[in-house]
């Protein structure tokens, strides 16, 4: 689990490129009263989960 607290402002498909330039490909994202978003990353292929 990852959670991210201020810092650089991005868009939630700034985090897709981002989790797929890691090799986990993002695979939904909940936007929440208040502004907040919660956003689920599965491992590329290959890759362990939660590795």
């Amino acid at each position: 689990m990852l959670l991210l607290l201020g810092g650089r402002k991005r868009t939630t498909s700034g985090y897709a490129r981002l989790g797929a330039q890691s090799g986990r490909p993002l695979n939904t994202a909940h936007h929440l009263p208040g502004g907040a978003t919660v956003m689920e990353f599965w491992p590329g292929a290959g890759g362990a989960k939660g590795g």
